[in-house]
């Protein structure tokens, strides 16, 4: 089974929120300098599963809107993204990218 939901893939939806054999996943981010090493983001994550490939299509898709901070260090990136889902918002901390 594949899984949507949480930090990785629908960040504002609980974690295998969504659960089956075929997954669709867009995460949208436009990043933008803040101060020195500080960088924000704002974003939109929407994706689909289904039983199979021939059952998808682009209505009902899950997506929520998406607001971040990032550091940005020498090797790798802290992040702090907020998902805002229709059942619930979600708080992660996180290091490295998503994408």
């Amino acid at each position: 089974m594949l899984p949507l939901g949480d930090n990785n893939t629908l960040r504002g939806y609980s974690q295998d929120r969504f659960l089956d054999k075929t997954s669709s996943l867009v995460n949208a981010e436009i990043r933008y300098p803040i101060y020195w090493r500080f960088g924000g983001i704002v974003g939109m994550d929407t994706g689909e599963v289904k039983n199979s490939i021939s059952k998808m299509n682009l209505s009902n898709w899950a997506s929520n809107p998406v607001a971040g901070l990032r550091f940005y260090m020498d090797t790798f990136v802290v992040r702090l993204d907020v998902g805002f889902g229709r059942e619930s918002t979600g708080v992660y901390f996180n290091f490295g990218q998503i994408f």
